[in-house]
């Protein structure tokens, strides 16, 4: 599938159409410009890297191949975590509980610390709806959000990580040369679940980031 493809327009377009031809929410000029200094500043003086990603304790600290390859899995299963009615998702890892993302992020760590090879592309290729619902279970009891449909993911990257990319995300990264925007485009042209494209106004937009990539401290090291 080519990144353009079905005239779907890429993330800084699909953001500068919905402002243009939106008529329900109103843009505070002055508001954005007062955050785009404070991010500006933050960017400058290294705080913004570790409130975006490194200060949550979930989140992998280091740059290297695993923590490439756990960004990818998250990534993969980011997406609702609305429960249904009655229903609660919340996870307990090191003593602390969690829900939504974060519950999914303790899931994964809780797996990965019993044993469970989820950094394996053969693994997520072939891992049953059951294991999966085993691992993401709420304290409470309920499965996660879209149970079968985080499974489809799963099991759709993985097999696109062993028959294209020697069954490491990073070897997608290296393929990338350094350019978020090629990376982007990998992305959504080799995963099915990552098109997440929607219309507004008759046109196709998509509002999709590969920052969580570039926040793995000195995620250069993976690629060496």
């Amino acid at each position: 599938m080519d990144f353009c493809a079905n005239n779907v327009l890429l993330p800084s377009q699909s953001g500068k159409f919905i402002v243009t031809h939106g008529n329900l929410v109103k843009i505070n000029k002055d508001g954005v410009q007062k955050v785009a200094e404070q991010i500006l500043n933050a960017a400058k003086d290294g705080t913004l890297e570790e409130a975006l990603f490194l200060s949550p304790e979930l989140h992998p600290k280091s740059g290297d191949r695993n923590a490439v390859q756990w960004v990818f899995l998250v990534d993969t299963i980011n997406f609702s975590f609305w429960p249904d009615e009655g229903s609660h998702y919340d996870v307990t890892w090191n003593g602390k509980t969690y829900t939504g993302y974060f519950a999914g992020c303790a899931a994964v760590n809780r797996a990965l610390a019993s044993g469970t090879p989820m950094f394996s592309a053969e693994w997520m290729k072939n891992v049953k709806i059951d294991e999966i619902d085993a691992i993401f279970k709420s304290d409470s009891g309920h499965s996660i959000p879209l149970l079968e449909e985080r499974v489809k993911a799963i099991n759709e990257s993985g097999s696109v990580l062993v028959d294209k990319f020697g069954g490491q995300f990073y070897n997608l990264l290296g393929k990338a040369e350094k350019s978020a925007q090629t990376l982007l485009r990998l992305v959504v042209e080799h995963f099915e679940s990552f098109r997440d494209f929607a219309e507004f106004h008759g046109q196709k937009g998509k509002l999709l980031g590969v920052g969580d990539i570039h926040k793995c401290k000195n995620v250069a090291k993976a690629l060496n």
